[in-house]
């Protein structure tokens, strides 16, 4: 299988830092020069200011690709792929692309990569080196992606008329949402975290999937882009960081708004809700992988995939014209999973894609989250949110673990499901634990 750096695009205009700025206009000058792409001399013009933000996030790509060891870029080539992930048009986009490709900047390996997703092989994703000249200027180079400021903070994807197709679109300045992050935001500033190398970080956007706001709407940032290991050097206020997650946190959500729960789990402390699921037959990797993708997909019964294949519960079932598997069918044992886990979680025969699936389950967790960090807040209290969990200063994550367990019974509560839960909360630092973990208890609502 390829593990191949993507080409994504996480920041609308140019971060503010020199050295990465000057970086930037040489790269687009080489593109202009050597691949034929229009460059004005006006920075300040708006295209421009697009091909640099491109630049910028590309060199972010390649620096990130450097750190974790990835020989491999992936930048997608079609270009409905772009319309639900940047106001930058396509246009431009797939003309940075090509010019990439056409100086050398970009080096083709092949014309599809294995993809990780459980897809098999995807043609529409081209396998790309990049040119060791890149590599030596962003590995010699002190780059920061860090200070940036988002021309829209608050977005949301939308359908275009009645197609397929999508667009990403700003929200209504006026609107609860965008003022609430705005609000968030702002006061976060003067408590930022700070990586090691003195860059301050914040809030930057968040992003919804429905101009309703009610799918999606995770906070998306220059520290959510990072490793695990990377956030551990952070401070906050001068202390180290702690980052306090919710266990499990999307099946957790799914139990509370189905109603849906295994005996096992009922009006008892559950400790590690994964472990609960191990047996002799299938190991906890193997769980949650199957639980993700299950979400993922929104439906209880899914096609067996390569990461299946991967780990010996799928075997080959078709092959492309140069014998590469492209298609997969579950061994027995994948069908055993499937079962034990539709009859250990309930809740799963509920999922429904579009409807109730991890983009569903994403913005309540980003709400309870959300309800968190503002209550924080106006103790005065820094919070950073990532995902499923926060980040705080080390001395004040005991309270928090258990803040966050209130704020999710509360949350359950407010929303009227049947089930209220107090979930399984962890506290880590770069994935290596630093308290026991808070169990999970369920009850029903009287």
């Amino acid at each position: 299988m390829d593990n191949p750096e993507f080409f994504f695009i996480s920041q609308d205009v140019n971060p503010d830092h020199e050295a990465t700025n000057d970086l930037v206009w040489e790269l687009l000058e080489t593109l202009h020069q050597r691949g034929g792409l229009p460059l004005g001399k006006d920075k300040g013009a708006t295209l421009n200011r697009h091909r640099a933000c491109l630049a910028a996030n590309f060199l972010s790509a390649v620096r990130r690709m450097q750190k974790t060891g990835k020989r491999n870029f992936i930048f997608r080539g079609n270009r409905n792929h772009w319309h639900n992930r940047t106001q930058i048009g396509s246009k431009v986009i797939l003309r940075f692309r090509k010019a990439l490709v056409e100086s050398g900047v970009l080096i083709k390996v092949r014309g599809h990569y294995n993809d990780s997703d459980g897809f098999g092989f995807d043609s529409k994703a081209e396998l790309f080196e990049v040119s060791e000249s890149l590599l030596c200027k962003v590995a010699s180079t002190e780059l920061s992606f860090t200070n940036c400021n988002y021309l829209n903070p608050v977005t949301a994807t939308v359908r275009r008329n009645k197609s397929k197709d999508t667009q990403t679109v700003a929200v209504d300045e006026s609107s609860p949402i965008y003022q609430q992050f705005i609000e968030l935001r702002d006061w976060h500033a003067a408590m930022p975290l700070v990586t090691p190398e003195g860059a301050e970080l914040g809030y930057g956007k968040r992003s919804f999937n429905s101009y309703d706001q009610d799918v999606g709407g995770r906070y998306q940032c220059a520290y959510t882009n990072e490793p695990a290991t990377e956030r551990a050097k952070y401070t906050l206020n001068g202390e180290r960081i702690v980052e306090v997650d919710v266990s499990a946190c999307n099946p957790t959500i799914l139990t509370a708004m189905t109603g849906k729960v295994h005996p096992s789990w009922w009006e008892r402390e559950v400790l590690n809700p994964y472990e609960t699921l191990i047996t002799e037959d299938f190991t906890k990797t193997e769980i949650k992988d199957m639980i993700v993708r299950l979400i993922g997909a929104g439906k209880a019964r899914k096609q067996a995939g390569f990461p299946d294949y991967e780990m010996g519960l799928a075997e080959v079932s078709s092959k492309n014209s140069k014998g590469e598997p492209t298609r997969f069918r579950g061994t027995k044992r994948y069908k055993e999973l499937l079962e034990h886990l539709r009859r250990m979680l309930p809740c799963l025969n509920d999922l429904k894609r579009d409807a109730l699936d991890s983009n569903t389950l994403s913005f309540h967790e980003s709400e309870i989250m959300t309800r968190l960090a503002h209550g924080r807040m106006y103790m005065g209290r820094p919070t950073y949110i990532l995902h499923d969990g926060v980040i705080v200063p080390e001395s004040e994550a005991p309270a928090v673990a258990h803040q966050l367990r209130v704020t999710f019974e509360g949350y359950c509560d407010s929303m009227g499901w049947p089930l209220l839960i107090r979930p399984s909360v962890t506290q880590e630092r770069g994935k290596e634990t630093v308290a026991n973990r808070l169990p999970m208890f369920i009850t029903e609502r009287s």
